[in-house]
């Protein structure tokens, strides 16, 4: 990947400022203490640029498929394929992928040879040299049983590695599979690399996908995972544990990951910083609280007994001894598990996670589904665990996902 960078190099200071592009917007690195370019105040830096507001929706995660609108004035064209179809002129059909059919759940890893069209997905390239000593470590931590299938080792994975980079956050630029297997930091391209990685030694057939991903009220760059798996590729995202990898992703590319210039890290570019891809149509109509009772997205029913659920601006709330704000959350990383305690409901079984700190409760409904209710005491947490009743689907089967105590570092 060639970009074109200018450095200042003090002799006694050593370099001083960097200025040069990353994903099409300009970059500037400078020592603290000198003056901002031309005696101005610094603009927004790269984060803030890439990141759109979007309007709020309770269960984003499980939508089954949203329409996207982009609002710039150069309209791109995207690439097509089942989660991603073309509708008009900047519109897009997003849908999460279909779970595996039992035919192509069953589907065995490749062993031996591989053909000329799985190879380059199969290959260890310099970004993820998975034949490193420190993987076999990493699959035996793993714990995948003999005979797994393709989907069930894209799950396992998927777990495995969200649980793996306890450290997740935004230092790391780029690295490769073998520095994140050995110091697991870092944001979504340190997992999806990761992933591949293992992926790929397992004889799944992986390759990387880069654009935007919609979490919370944001949309922001992003980097994830697809494994073939049944003749079709099947997005999944171990930044947040998802398998399948939820709907409302914008995807730009993919890449098999021969090298970095491979990867297009420029692919977002200027042009897609002019607008962003905001939902078309009704957005939160598939939510529709009745009482107790809340008709939730990719039909799901919650309900409450003796309380009252209301949606106003895309907020869910539930008024049950309180007022309290309810959304479908990823499954809580370890950071935020800090001081938190595991409950599990006496009757009903079910388990979530609760954090004195900010009074928050997430609660497992499992096959992938958390929710995350706001401003509960402990006690609160319980009585919820117990008597929240879901209904409808269940999402996605999934494997038993590996405790976290167990995803720790190689030998």
């Amino acid at each position: 990947m060639v970009e074109d960078v200018d450095l200042w190099i003090s002799p006694t200071q050593g370099e001083v400022k960097h200025q040069g592009t990353m994903a099409g917007v300009p970059v500037l690195s400078q020592r603290a203490e000198l003056p901002p370019p031309g005696g101005a105040e610094p603009g927004p830096g790269l984060f803030e640029r890439t990141v759109k507001a979007l309007p709020p929706h309770p269960f984003l995660l499980w939508l089954p498929e949203v329409r996207a609108r982009w609002t710039g004035k150069t309209v791109p064209e995207l690439p097509e394929d089942p989660q991603q179809r073309r509708l008009g002129p900047g519109l897009y059909l997003l849908a999460r992928a279909k779970a595996p059919a039992p035919a192509e759940a069953a589907e065995l890893p490749v062993r031996g040879r591989p053909s000329p069209q799985d190879a380059p997905f199969l290959a260890a390239t310099p970004l993820v040299q998975f034949n490193d000593p420190v993987f076999a470590g990493l699959v035996r931590r793993l714990g995948a049983p003999a005979g797994a299938t393709r989907w069930e080792l894209a799950q396992r994975v998927t777990h495995f590695v969200f649980d793996w980079i306890r450290d997740k956050n935004y230092t790391v630029g780029f690295a490769s599979a073998q520095e994140v297997a050995r110091n697991p930091v870092g944001a979504c391209s340190q997992h999806g690399i990761l992933a591949v990685a293992l992926l790929r030694r397992l004889g799944v057939p992986a390759r990387a996908a880069t654009g935007w991903i919609a979490l919370g009220e944001t949309l922001a760059v992003h980097f994830w995972v697809e494994a073939e798996i049944g003749g079709r590729w099947i997005p999944l995202d171990p930044t947040f544990d998802q398998a399948p990898a939820s709907a409302y992703r914008i995807k730009l590319g993919t890449s098999d990951l021969a090298d970095l210039g491979s990867v297009g890290a420029s692919a977002p570019g200027t042009d897609y910083l002019e607008g962003a891809w905001v939902p078309d149509g009704p957005w939160t109509a598939d939510v529709r609280p009745q009482g107790d009772t809340l008709q939730a997205s990719d039909g799901v029913t919650l309900r409450v007994p003796g309380a009252v659920w209301t949606c106003a601006g895309g907020k869910l709330t539930l008024a049950w001894g309180g007022s309290h704000r309810v959304e479908a959350a990823p499954r809580p990383a370890e950071a935020l598990l800090v001081g938190a305690r595991k409950l599990q409901g006496a009757a009903s079984g079910r388990q979530g996670w609760y954090q004195p700190k900010g009074s928050l409760l997430w609660i497992d409904l499992g096959a992938g589904r958390w929710l995350q209710v706001d401003g509960v005491g402990r006690d609160q947490a319980f009585r919820l665990l117990d008597d929240l009743e879901v209904a409808g689907r269940a999402g996605p089967p999934s494997v038993s996902r590996i405790p976290a105590g167990e995803a720790r570092r190689a030998a």
